[in-house]
């Protein structure tokens, strides 16, 4: 972020669009899953969807802003991860192991068991 932008969201002035309320979002009676940060992009794409019947050559700016905003946030998703995995000294699925979540036995491949409820294998 540069200086410029981080002066205009300071003050009010960015390009970025408001997220959308909790009060927005249960007037546009939007599912609970898809209360996040791209609320606001999703409320005029259904509404564009049920003016124009669904029909998929309309509403196209709406459903591309929609998606390039899921896919941005899936790439900080996924940054974040790689940072805390970073943090961890690069490991995946040592923290459910030493938790005690998942017993592991490397020398068995497939040997994945919950330690708690019913057993499962993946062969």
């Amino acid at each position: 972020m540069t200086v410029v932008e981080t002066v205009k969201s300071a003050v009010g002035l960015s390009d970025a669009p408001a997220p959308a309320t909790r009060a927005q979002m249960s007037e546009a009676k939007l599912p609970m899953a898809y209360r996040d940060s791209c609320a606001n992009l999703l409320i005029p794409l259904n509404r564009c969807r049920y003016e124009e019947y669904y029909l998929p050559w309309k509403c196209e700016t709406e459903r591309h802003s929609y998606e390039k905003c899921q896919y941005e946030e899936f790439k900080k998703r996924v940054a974040k991860m790689d940072e805390l995995r970073a943090a961890k000294g690069g490991e995946r699925i040592g923290g459910l192991v030493s938790e005690g979540w998942i017993r592991f036995d490397p020398t068995v491949t497939g040997n994945y068991t919950p330690s708690h409820g019913a057993g499962w294998r993946v062969p």
